[in-house]
């Protein structure tokens, strides 16, 4: 138990576990640092554009993540931005992982999505493309934290925050973390059979099954109610893909759902944590989505204009009000300006000119 998720030896079965796509998408991987100019005006200082929010008491710092705090259910992309993970904190090499394309975009559509299905708003942590610095060595991987990185985190101080609210509201609460892998790679000759998308639910399985020896006694949740979850989200992300195929007109292909995947979010015990289990381990129910590249683009809308070039794509969560937290509906912020992304672009958004 104990193992390293990343090619040591993870939970109990002693398989080989891997918490989170290694190395993300190399398609446009250089997220970070930008801004949200558009049609040709300069881009509104981050005090007065809606979304970004201070990282100190005082004002005077921006905040490298976007936080809204309105709901007791959480939906969360900490591979927005390329981050990087490992070090001499946890006697390894230092590694970059890369941007997961499209998957701060469908978290904030998930986000806005599930507020319109259950009637209040939704909860999301995301990274501020304006605000986070590119390649900066703060920027530490959200799913890759040793305990003693905790508070070191932006996105682990709001995770806690979070719940510490829906807990004072007396609400149940309930965290989705999204995430990006690599399209399946077909044989020589062949073509893609199927694409998979992971659920992967282990830090709760696990924890519930022990929560003293996994250091979870913070979860009331029981082995059978674990399960329970597993199965009722298994069933119904089963139930929404079952029409879906993606690939080519002449060889389409399904998207089938793994809810005992490789990444099934759960590093191991006493080691690092992803997001999701560190959630687990505030007493959360928690698991993660791993969605293949293709699966990511049909999720996003991407506008062609007449000459069928792609055009920009902006964030579905326009109008929202950030800062305050309400588990009741809170009134939007008219005006917000939220930034946008570049279908072709390297960057996720550009400079500032």
């Amino acid at each position: 138990r104990g193992g390293r998720g990343g090619g040591g030896v993870g939970a109990r079965d002693g398989s080989r576990r891997r918490g989170g796509s290694e190395i993300g998408d190399r398609r446009g991987s250089r997220g970070g640092g930008g801004g949200d100019a558009r049609d040709g005006q300069p881009p509104l200082p981050w005090t007065k554009d809606g979304y970004s929010q201070p990282a100190t008491p005082d004002g005077a710092t921006p905040s490298p993540i976007v936080n809204r705090r309105a709901g007791p259910i959480l939906i969360t992309a900490p591979h927005g931005l390329r981050c990087f993970r490992g070090g001499k904190a946890h006697g390894d090499r230092r590694r970059i992982h890369h941007r997961e394309k499209f998957s701060t975009e469908i978290a904030l559509k998930l986000s806005a999505a599930i507020g319109r299905q259950m009637g209040f708003p939704c909860s999301f942590i995301v990274w501020n493309m304006k605000t986070a610095k590119r390649a900066d060595n703060a920027n530490l991987d959200p799913n890759y934290l040793l305990d003693s990185q905790f508070d070191r985190s932006p996105w682990h101080l709001a995770l806690v925050d979070w719940k510490n609210a829906c807990r004072a509201a007396g609400s149940p609460c309930m965290h989705v973390d999204f995430h990006g892998k690599h399209d399946p790679k077909p044989k020589k000759g062949s073509r893609v059979k199927k694409f998979t998308l992971d659920l992967g639910i282990d830090p709760l399985t696990d924890c519930a099954e022990d929560r003293e020896e996994t250091d979870a006694t913070a979860l009331q949740w029981t082995e059978a109610e674990a399960e329970a979850l597993k199965t009722a989200a298994f069933d119904e992300l089963s139930m929404a893909m079952s029409e879906v195929t993606l690939g080519s007109q002449h060889s389409p292909a399904p998207v089938v759902v793994d809810a005992d995947p490789y990444l099934c979010g759960l590093w191991g015990h006493g080691c690092e944590c992803t997001l999701s289990h560190q959630a687990v381990r505030e007493g959360v129910p928690a698991f993660q989505l791993e969605t293949p590249y293709t699966l990511r683009c049909v999720q996003t809308v991407v506008q062609k204009s007449s000459s069928g070039t792609k055009q920009n794509i902006r964030h579905p969560a326009s109008g929202i009000r950030l800062p305050d937290f309400h588990i009741t509906p809170i009134t939007p912020l008219e005006g917000a300006q939220w930034p946008r992304t570049t279908a072709r672009s390297s960057r996720e958004w550009p400079r500032p000119s």
